[in-house]
């Protein structure tokens, strides 16, 4: 292996033979953002940052294409609607067929239905009139002796 050919597998590049000279590298993700969602919370945009991402790249959530849009070389954005809860993994496919890391994206159940709600039912109390204040105790006075 030439030093060129150790350096462009180094990057996640190659040279395809059957194009035009060029080079291609792999997509990648660093993260996504959200990382997580709700069930219950219906459609989110999830933006997916990385690198080598070009006009045309598509997003695959549990590798079904999603329609997508390019932001940037670094950034496409994504319109998620998780159906149910579990972890789905996302990935980039460029338009040459290179196809990225997968990164998992976690979605929560649904919340509980109120019927299911584990809080105690709130009772109502009878209302007792309030008392009146009673009056204070006297107090005795001291004396010296004097009637003073």
């Amino acid at each position: 292996m030439t030093d060129t050919a150790r350096r462009l597998e180094e990057l996640g590049a190659y040279y395809d033979a059957s194009l035009p000279p060029a080079l291609y590298a792999d997509p990648h993700i660093n993260s996504l953002t959200p990382a997580t969602a709700s069930a219950a919370a219906g459609a989110v945009t999830v933006t997916v940052a990385g690198y080598n991402f070009e006009a045309g790249s598509v997003v695959e959530i549990a590798t079904a294409a999603q329609p997508t849009t390019y932001v940037s070389p670094t950034a496409l954005t994504v319109s998620y609607d998780p159906a149910a809860a579990g972890t789905f993994f996302f990935t980039v496919r460029n338009p040459n067929d290179e196809e990225s890391n997968s990164v998992a994206f976690t979605v929560a159940a649904e919340a509980a239905a109120d019927e299911t709600s584990t809080e105690p039912e709130p009772t109502e109390e009878p209302c007792e009139p309030e008392a009146e204040p009673e009056a204070p105790a006297p107090t005795a006075k001291r004396s010296n002796g004097k009637g003073r």
